[in-house]
């Protein structure tokens, strides 16, 4: 596995000229244009182009990317070649007969959906980067551990140990007033360890499914780097398994556990191919189809003899969320403004 740092930067898409960032609408234009509503007699790539290229722009929308846009369209099944073979694709034909009001209704979502597809985990990366936030706790002799974060419906997700292991609690671009008045969710099952942070204010979109086993997947925060503070980093990894589990609270004797595994609520966990370092936990786990479909807790600690240490770490699915908001089980933190 390659894990990849960067501090705010833009990751460029140089396989498709950055089309992603100069027509962010292009792909809901393609499927439009290529729509079976349209006949499929006159259509094609380079009329496409023609058609396309705003005024005023110094070169025409390059056929040969628009045609490997299409391509890509095609082998994951969302449109059809209906003339290949052309030189450069120039006169390449395609059919889409999806839902045409959905892609004026749905715009963004479909736009978001059909951009992580065609353009990869680049444009999901640059889509979420500002997204994700550190969260800093400080030990009483102001010693800090970081965390992760990222913007979630009204207000923020994070791991909930994240805002229980230090003295106090700062996020980099929230100050300490905005988020001493803010509620803080958590499970009733004390041993989930996610908390929402509800600031009753809309933040940035964002898109969430639920997770499946071999998902190409994401994972992105802000572990401890020595001489490197606020460092955002990206690892792709794959989702390995999803099992049902039955959490038991870690508070009490071994007999109480065991009594007690069998009546706690069932969630899945899902467990990746990427460690989860400290850092990490709060993140989210994103697909390739650029959707949220876990938070990360923890890595794989094995815990007595003749367990594997297989490197994995442990997310929970996102729909865990939804609960959550609703039981509006709280807890109480202490904040600070961030300082660097």
């Amino acid at each position: 596995m390659r894990i990849f740092a960067y501090k705010h930067l833009i990751c460029k898409n140089e396989r498709f000229n950055d089309y992603d960032v100069l027509y962010p609408e292009l792909i809901i234009d393609i499927l439009k244009y290529f729509h079976v509503s349209n006949g499929i007699n006159g259509t094609n790539v380079v009329n496409f182009c023609t058609a396309h290229t705003p005024q005023g722009a110094q070169e025409l929308i390059q056929p040969a990317i628009i045609a490997k846009i299409c391509d890509i369209l095609c082998n994951n099944n969302i449109m059809s070649l209906i003339k290949g073979g052309t030189t450069m694709g120039l006169n390449n034909n395609y059919g889409y007969a999806g839902d045409l009001n959905a892609l004026v209704s749905k715009k963004d979502e479909m736009s978001h959906y059909y951009n992580s597809v065609v353009y990869g985990f680049e444009y999901v990366y640059n889509f979420y980067k500002n997204r994700v936030i550190p969260i800093i706790a400080y030990t009483k002799d102001k010693k800090p551990m970081m965390g992760s974060c990222f913007k979630f419906l009204n207000g923020i997700v994070t791991a909930k140990h994240c805002l229980e292991d230090g003295a106090y609690v700062s996020i980099p671009g929230y100050s300490k007033k905005l988020l001493s008045q803010a509620k803080i969710y958590i499970s009733d099952n004390y041993a989930i360890d996610i908390a929402y942070i509800d600031l009753s204010q809309k933040t940035e979109q964002v898109f969430i499914q639920s997770p499946q086993v071999l998902d190409d997947v994401l994972v992105m925060g802000y572990p401890m780097i020595p001489r490197f503070l606020n460092f955002l980093t990206v690892e792709k990894a794959t989702v390995s398994s999803l099992a049902n589990v039955r959490f038991a609270p870690s508070r009490g004797a071994i007999t109480s556990i065991a009594s007690e595994m069998f009546t706690q609520n069932v969630t899945q966990l899902m467990l990746i191919t990427a460690r989860i370092t400290g850092g990490n936990s709060g993140g989210p786990v994103i697909n390739k189809y650029g959707s949220i479909v876990g938070v990360a807790i923890s890595d794989t600690m094995a815990e007595g003899e003749g367990y594997d240490e297989l490197g994995y770490g442990v997310a929970i699915p996102i729909e865990v969320i939804n609960t959550i908001i609703a039981q509006k089980h709280e807890m109480s933190v202490c904040f600070e403004d961030f300082h660097e």
